[in-house]
């Protein structure tokens, strides 16, 4: 999954670059991630498993939407927070669909599906009754044909 990672994440208009720490980093941080906001910055711990990754990186973008909601006042209600968080969150999802498709991905334990090519191009088939033997076919463009049920119960 760590191949999947974007790079960086748009957070309220702000470019946090994505970085791995090395172990020896991760180690000495003793956390799973950090968020540097003046750094603009998240840091991810190496060898986590494909949820425990997706949810670290979420864990630090929401503290990059509590600081830039300046939620860190005790007069804040829970409701407005949880409010504030879930609108930064669905932001930063819409302004990066790589990182949607990294957290469907993590969250579904799927692989990336191998890219379609435009050379590529499916024949549609049509139904048609071939009423001499009583069957439905399936036709394409080029004439092949697939039957597919015989229509007089024989």
């Amino acid at each position: 999954m760590y191949k999947s990672l974007p790079k960086s994440v748009n957070i309220f208009g702000h470019d946090f670059s994505v970085v791995v720490w090395t172990k020896k980093q991760a180690k000495k941080a003793g956390l799973m991630g950090e968020c540097v906001n003046d750094k603009e910055t998240i840091y991810i711990a190496p060898g986590l498993g494909d949820v425990a990754l997706c949810n670290t990186l979420i864990h630090e973008i929401q503290h990059a939407n509590f600081w830039f909601t300046s939620m860190d006042h005790a007069e804040n209600e829970e409701e407005v927070i949880v409010n504030n968080l879930t609108n930064g969150l669905i932001a930063v999802l819409r302004n990066n669909p790589e990182l949607l498709k990294f957290v469907f991905i993590a969250l579904q334990g799927k692989k990336p599906e191998p890219e379609k090519h435009d050379y590529i191009q499916p024949i549609p088939f049509v139904p048609s009754l071939d009423e001499s033997r009583g069957m439905w076919n399936l036709i394409n463009s080029n004439g092949d044909s697939i039957p597919m049920y015989n229509t007089t119960g024989n």
